[in-house]
């Protein structure tokens, strides 16, 4: 799970985590299995170049 609750950078929502995650979720899984992927937060807008980064 991923909280900006934690104080492990490795629990942090960043978008490198997030797409880390993803790849642990799905680089095992076989036909037939079922994958959940869920998320529950918030967002906040930003200025274009700082989606970049």
């Amino acid at each position: 799970m991923l909280t900006d609750m934690q104080q492990r950078p490795t629990s942090q929502p960043t978008k490198k985590q997030i797409l880390l995650s993803m790849h642990w979720l799905v680089k095992d899984s076989r036909a037939g299995d079922h994958l959940l992927f869920y998320y529950c937060g918030m967002y906040l807008l930003t200025r274009w170049p700082v989606l970049l980064s």
